[in-house]
């Protein structure tokens, strides 16, 4: 899982949390968001996602490093869209009567 860095890391390019080093903000990704179609594709994200995010956790977190990457990896992945989904799904119900 997160074994010891060979190199010294390079804060610049990743920055730890609470730091008072100012932080760039992130550019803006040029390929939208993918759009989840099923239950089951969501979750087969999740479990690949899960699956990279594991790589160099223990590093990230000891040394306290923002997850950047994976940050935009998981904002690609179509995962956040969900609670949208689920938030106008209510909105529906509401507007209804169902809810």
């Amino acid at each position: 899982m997160g074994s010891l860095p060979t190199a010294p890391i390079d804060y610049a390019a990743h920055p730890r949390v609470n730091s008072s080093d100012p932080t760039p903000p992130r550019p803006r990704l040029k390929t939208p968001a993918h759009v989840i179609k099923s239950d089951a594709e969501a979750l087969e994200i999740a479990h690949k996602l899960a699956e990279r995010f594991a790589e160099g956790a223990a590093m990230r977190d000891r040394e306290g490093l923002l997850p950047l990457d994976e940050l935009d990896a998981y904002s690609q992945s179509g995962l956040w869209g969900i609670a949208q989904i689920i938030l106008d799904a209510v909105q529906v119900g509401i507007a209804h009567g169902a809810i």
